[in-house]
């Protein structure tokens, strides 16, 4: 599974435009929305602390599949069998008229320890640093 969070937006308020680019080898999805980094790095701590078992779920949500929003991202990792097995699942959905509207879902496997490790990436990702934070679980 491949993940891209890339800036688009930093004007200093407390919310920052980002696009997500969410890869497997079968589906893709690119979609930007608005958040404060607090909840994404929230998210990474989560991530960070994933262990697979049934009850642990970490979850990053922006946005609303529903309209007046813009957009929503759901990204959502949990354990699909009783042996730890894990996804992380991508959720998009693009609002507004129907030739603009898109909508996606999908999941990528990954083991808890590439799971842990996209987490400890979110945490600690400096965007006065970077604009971008980019994750293979090919590398893991």
């Amino acid at each position: 599974m491949h993940l891209r969070f890339s800036i688009l937006d930093d004007d200093d308020s407390d919310s920052l435009q980002i696009e997500c680019h969410a890869a497997t080898p079968y589906c893709s999805s690119t979609i930007d929305f608005y958040t404060r980094m607090t909840d994404l790095k929230e998210f990474g701590h989560a991530l960070r602390n994933f262990t697979g078992a049934p009850s642990d779920r970490p979850v990053f949500e922006a946005g609303s599949p529903e309209e007046p929003w813009y957009s929503w991202l759901r990204l959502r990792a949990f354990a699909y069998d009783s042996l730890g097995h894990s996804v992380l699942e991508v959720s998009t959905n693009r609002n507004g008229s129907p030739q603009i509207q898109q909508s996606s879902r999908f999941c990528g496997l990954l083991e808890v320890a590439a799971i842990n490790r996209l987490g400890y990436k979110i945490a600690s990702w400096d965007v006065s640093e970077s604009g971008e934070l980019l994750f293979d679980s090919a590398d893991c």
